[in-house]
């Protein structure tokens, strides 16, 4: 297995910024996640993260970087860093990062997460079970032979409808196990976030903080809010609902009753 985590910030208004966290906070709680994510795979590391001043200045919305070293070893890489020091409240929409444990194609950054594929980047735990057939059929542009990257070109692929409507239609044509977390540059200010049945997911919500965090592991991200010296009674502890999606909207969604209305229902290819 592969391992995902993730932190989105949810007070991010269109007009101006009221932060309830600091960079410290930030960095702190996504660095200790991902110091330790190595647990579900040592293969390869890599992040992506959102900044909106970037993207609004059409200078690169979301910076990305990866490399096949395991996660604690990834972070104390010069280009680990850089990254993590652009995160800034009020500017920084989410940070994502994953861990890999490879089971199809090599250790190359053509077969490590994130994948790019057009606009869409995004992460994946799991294993796809029809893969080349989805490949050959769709007509996919593949970089690398990672049973991963066929979700993200699949989705790229998909031109009709909203980041909902893209995600059950994706999930419609999978067959195997899956917890992916994508953005669309298109509309860089909202992640999507969708499991099966199978793959692991938490998310933990905090209402005096504004962070909403999500990670394979639960422990994980508790631990990384008491490293950043905030209480973890003030976040609420979330299982992701199986075959379920949410696409979360970082300028509004920033109360977990909003969160929660908007998740929907994914089902997957009958044939496994």
């Amino acid at each position: 297995m592969c391992a995902i985590a993730g932190m989105v910030s949810l007070d991010n208004k269109t007009t101006r910024y009221t932060t309830q966290h600091t960079k410290t906070e930030m960095v702190t709680i996504f660095s200790h996640m991902m110091r330790h994510l190595h647990g579900g795979g040592r293969d390869a590391s890599g992040i992506f993260i959102g900044n909106r001043q970037a993207a609004l200045s059409g200078k690169g919305s979301i910076g990305m970087y990866k490399d096949a070293v395991p996660s604690n070893v990834f972070l104390e890489d010069a280009k680990t860093k850089k990254l993590l020091n652009s995160i800034s409240p009020g500017n920084t929409l989410y940070v994502v990062g994953h861990a890999r444990a490879g089971t199809t194609g090599d250790d190359s950054n053509e077969n490590n997460h994130p994948f790019k594929s057009g606009s869409v980047i995004g992460v994946h735990n799991g294993m796809l079970n029809n893969h080349q057939e989805l490949a050959k059929k769709e007509v996919l542009p593949l970089a690398g032979e990672c049973d991963s990257e066929v979700i993200f070109s699949l989705f790229n692929k998909k031109t009709v409808g909203d980041l909902q409507t893209k995600t059950e239609n994706v999930c419609r044509d999978l067959s195997g196990w899956y917890a992916c977390a994508l953005v669309d540059t298109k509309d860089f200010q909202k992640i999507v976030l969708f499991k099966d049945g199978i793959a692991r997911l938490h998310l933990l919500y905090s209402a005096a903080t504004k962070l909403l965090l999500f990670c394979t592991f639960l422990e994980l991200m508790v631990a990384a809010v008491k490293e950043a010296g905030i209480d973890p009674t003030k976040f609420v502890k979330k299982p992701f609902a199986d075959n379920t999606g949410v696409v979360i909207s970082t300028y509004d969604d920033f109360t977990w009753e909003k969160i929660n209305n908007k998740m929907f229902s994914v089902s997957k290819a009958s044939k496994i």
